[in-house]
């Protein structure tokens, strides 16, 4: 059955009530327990909503544990979805592990700037997809989280063939448009704190704050946070 056209109407005012939860949660003086605490109430917001759409749609996305060609691109986030990122990462790895994570990022680092320069798209896997999942799948950023296909066959095409861009990929229009009001208002509630609401490369932003920690508190002193790769 084909996706319908989004409901506008009901997916702005939803957007406009999460606009409003965030900017209370974050205050005019956002601390970093307040920017997680609001981050995993937004991803919970998001994850209900999407799962509203595909009920309400009958559109449900093909998309399963293992199932992982989207996870072979460069990953974009906002620095209070990465702030989270290294909070949900801190809480639970050892320092040993922090540390092999370190090295792990480092490298893909690395891996990135050699495919920014590349002449053909190349594939780059994420450095938190193990086994075939993702690693850290409840704090993934927005980009991953929105991520969707109504047919794994062609996300096989694309992950086989990165270079054909006119490959198209089937996806539910009111999902992608959820997915776009949510993550705009992030943006907003940011940037009414007074926070950069740039997006950063994802894995090169969290390793500039595993790298440096003093990172998160600069930003959230409203500065911008040169990174490797934005």
């Amino acid at each position: 059955m084909p996706a319908s056209a989004p409901n506008t109407k009901e997916i702005n005012w939803l957007s406009q009530l999460e606009l409003a939860r965030l900017k209370q949660e974050l205050g005019s003086k956002p601390q970093l327990s307040s920017v997680a605490r609001a981050m995993r109430s937004h991803f919970t917001k998001v994850d209900e909503a999407l799962c509203a759409s595909d009920n309400r749609e009958g559109c449900q996305p093909a998309c399963k544990k293992h199932c992982s060609h989207c996870c072979h691109t460069i990953v974009y986030a906002n620095f209070a979805e990465i702030a989270a990122a290294y909070i949900h990462l801190s809480e639970r790895l050892t320092k040993a592990q922090m540390e092999e994570l370190k090295s792990t990022l480092q490298a893909s680092s690395h891996h990135l700037i050699k495919a920014y320069n590349a002449k053909e798209p190349q594939t780059i896997t994420c450095p938190f997809l193990k086994d075939g999942a993702c690693s850290i799948y409840e704090a993934r950023p927005s980009q991953c989280r929105n991520t969707h296909s109504l047919n794994d066959y062609r996300c096989r095409q694309a992950y086989d063939e990165p270079s054909n861009t006119e490959r198209i990929i089937p996806v539910v229009p009111e999902r992608q448009e959820i997915s776009r009001l949510m993550l705009s208002a992030v943006a907003s509630a940011l940037h009414s704190a007074k926070l950069d609401h740039n997006l950063y490369e994802f894995s090169t932003g969290l390793l500039s704050v595993i790298e440096s920690p003093a990172v998160l508190q600069r930003w959230l002193k409203g500065r911008k946070i040169p990174t490797t790769q934005a």
